[in-house]
């Protein structure tokens, strides 16, 4: 009886692991990979990249909410909503989404973490910080971060990592490529607008 309860638990641990990552693009020295998310049917997807810049300019780029539709891919509008403290603040965004599609739209609370070895921006949407726009979808549920660590080469890996919920009625095979290209932008995008003077 000990034993078959045993392999119950350890079979209920494992149940609750999470997939291995999967390639799904290598371009231009940046990696995206994707797996599922827990027990959904959506994907968590990530990105890896490695730039000459420091984790501070990084951070300084991720606050800067006026620049956020220059460089965050299909950010139509992109603005701070509230600043709690350096450490935390609210932001709105909408992206654009194709015809005949509504534009999603997404409140999110940000968080820092600065430690010795890492910067870490924790990203969760808050979908009830405001009440539901027309013609807009909110997005209830979404979550990730961007994380920057300092390599013993002088330059900073890149990670961003996020899972969303889009409320999209699109097969995966669809929807996929368009996340994986949108990220590998957002990301490429990051990497030029970052070496501005103001980020320095």
């Amino acid at each position: 009886m000990f034993l078959y309860c045993f392999c119950l638990v350890l079979l209920h641990l494992c149940s609750y692991q999470p997939s291995r990552w999967q390639p799904a693009k290598d371009d231009d020295g940046i990696v995206i990979m994707h797996r599922p998310y827990q027990n959904t049917s959506f994907r968590e997807v990530r990105g890896v990249m490695y730039v000459k810049n420091s984790p501070q300019s990084l951070l300084a780029l991720i606050k800067d909410a006026e620049a956020g539709t220059a460089w965050i891919n299909r950010m139509s509008v992109f603005q701070t909503l509230q600043i709690v403290s350096a450490q935390e603040w609210y932001t709105y965004g909408e992206l654009a989404i194709p015809f005949p599609f509504q534009n999603r739209d997404l409140i999110s609370q940000n968080i820092v973490i600065i430690t010795p070895q890492y910067t870490k921006v924790s990203i969760t949407s808050v979908p009830n910080y405001l009440p539901e726009k027309a013609n807009k979808v909110r997005i209830k549920k979404s979550e990730g971060f961007w994380q920057f660590t300092p390599q013993p080469n002088g330059t900073t890996e890149v990670a961003y990592q996020f899972y969303t919920e889009p409320n999209i009625s699109l097969p995966r095979w669809f929807t996929e490529p368009l996340v994986v290209s949108g990220i590998h932008k957002t990301m490429r995008n990051l990497r030029e607008y970052v070496k501005k003077e103001k980020y320095k």
